[in-house]
């Protein structure tokens, strides 16, 4: 049987012409399976130069360098990473660890191929990020007609509101006949919202006073032509007609703001309000969260000594404890323009939470049964 690793007139030279350094010169060394050898020497005599070159990191200037009997001085650069993945294992002199992982996922990181370039703790998120959806009026929920999963579309009603700050002004009494008959079907139909009938009536009744003005205006018109009322009387006209329609589209815009709406198709997340309880504008309430499940992606902390590393287009996949060891595939879809602080906690008592991260999003293929906000552990490949 061959040596686990054999080495005959090895030799590495840094540098060139007078500069040059013989760091090895015609070393000769073999190496047993199961052999316990330790290389003693003082510092800057090649200890760490021989361990690299026999380890396939470091090139030799020449001489032969046999794993398990195959040469390995002069292997394409691309076969180099295999032999080390195979039969080689190293604790270097300053760890070269993932700072992000612990110590057991940095020795499991051996068994996997492709070959890793990076890694960090992820959070899983919707393609779009969460929509709190609240509204622009202040009052009370009338109803609320999402649930927690429920898929919606662009423009769909989410909650309607009962806006007891927002009051008919009855100006006439084809407004007031109005509000009573909106008042009567209410009776009639039963759980009608009093406050959008009677935003209903204002509406209907704008409607008929700018309807009167209009038809005013228009008889001042002829009387103008006719020199009949004076130019006053025309531009009085004229104002009293844009402001008739100024208080249709403010009555109008009013009680469309009693209906809230999904600002984008998507998925309820979460219903914060009930039915019966209040809404504000003054502080944040938000009535549901909504989110694009369709595609769902991982925001991932790359330590900023892995940043050189990475690159859009790259593959990647991610673990959940909750998933087993099941992997979920994708690929860098961006990378941040601007280190920071973390924003996974791994919760790991040795974590250093002083690192500097580069964010980088990761688009998986399927990962739709992931919960949103799940944290995972995320691995980016080389291609």
């Amino acid at each position: 049987m061959p040596p686990a690793i054999s080495v005959r007139q090895l030799t590495k030279t840094y540098a060139q012409g007078e500069a040059a350094t013989r760091a090895l010169d015609r070393v000769d060394v073999d190496v047993q399976s199961g052999e316990l050898v330790l290389l003693v020497g003082p510092s800057g005599s090649g200890k760490t130069t021989l361990l690299s070159i026999m380890g396939c990191i470091m090139r030799a200037t020449s001489g032969s360098v046999r794993v398990l009997g195959r040469e390995t001085v002069g292997v394409a650069e691309n076969e180099l990473p295999r032999i080390r993945l195979d039969h080689i294992g190293f604790v270097f002199q300053g760890f070269n660890l993932f700072p992000t992982l612990t110590a057991a996922q940095n020795v499991a990181l051996a068994l996997v191929a492709p070959p890793l370039v990076a890694a960090g703790p992820g959070r899983v998120e919707p393609l779009s990020e969460e929509i709190r959806v609240s509204s622009q009026l202040g009052g009370r929920l009338q109803r609320v007609l999402v649930d927690e999963g429920d898929l919606v579309e662009k423009g769909q009603i989410l909650a309607i509101l009962e806006n007891d700050d927002y009051r008919a002004r009855v100006a006439s009494a084809e407004a007031e006949r109005s509000l009573k008959e909106a008042e009567a079907r209410k009776v009639a139909n039963g759980a009608r919202d009093q406050e959008r009938r009677e935003a209903a009536a204002t509406v209907r009744e704008v409607e008929a006073v700018l309807e009167s003005t209009k038809a005013d205006h228009g008889r001042r018109i002829d009387l103008f032509h006719q020199a009949v009322i004076s130019r006053e009387e025309m531009d009085r006209a004229d104002q009293e007609l844009g402001v008739a329609q100024a208080r249709l589209a403010e009555a109008r815009a009013m009680y469309e703001k009693t209906y809230i709406r999904a600002p984008s198709a998507g998925v309820v997340l979460r219903r914060h309000l009930k039915a019966g309880e209040s809404v504000s504008t003054q502080f944040d309430s938000p009535i549901v969260t909504l989110a694009d499940r369709s595609v769902i992606r991982v925001r991932v902390d790359i330590d900023e000594a892995d940043v050189g590393k990475i690159s859009v287009g790259q593959p990647a996949y991610v673990t959940a404890d909750a998933f087993g060891n099941r992997r979920f595939s994708g690929h860098v879809v961006r990378l941040g323009q601007l280190l920071g602080k973390k924003n996974v906690r791994t919760d790991e008592p040795t974590e250093h939470v002083d690192q500097k991260i580069l964010e980088t999003l990761i688009q998986l293929d399927n990962g739709r049964e992931l919960p949103i906000g799940l944290r995972v552990q995320a691995f980016v490949t080389s291609r």
